[in-house]
């Protein structure tokens, strides 16, 4: 059975200034020399997980995990990098279920694992 898993990977944040901006997303925030969202995917492709949403809040920080992902993983894993402007601040578990059921029934997947 080929499961679909969603990262919820957030945006950018003012809380966390000066180590996130506009410039480098939370995703993409250095831990350990590589970006935090590494880690989480390197786990699922050790665990044959490669069919990947990536869900980050805000268009800019989207393309910017994007092409960091596209790069660093190209031919390893199947990573869809989506945005979502219900990221772009304060989450309720509410916010992140409704959001999450929206994205499965309108991309029509039949089996999905979220993370």
């Amino acid at each position: 059975m080929d499961f679909q898993v969603v990262v919820l990977a957030g945006g950018t944040s003012k809380n966390l200034a000066p180590l996130v901006s506009k410039e480098v997303p939370k995703a993409l925030l250095p831990v350990g020399n590589r970006p935090v969202v590494s880690y989480v995917l390197d786990l699922l492709e050790q665990s044959n997980l490669k069919d990947i949403i990536v869900v980050v809040g805000g268009a800019d920080a989207a393309v910017k995990v994007d092409g960091w992902i596209s790069s660093a993983y190209v031919d390893r894993l199947r990573v869809e990098v989506t945005e979502n402007s219900i990221l772009c601040g304060c989450l309720w578990m509410n916010d992140i279920i409704g959001f999450m059921t929206h994205m499965l029934v309108e991309s029509d997947y039949a089996h999905h694992l979220i993370l």
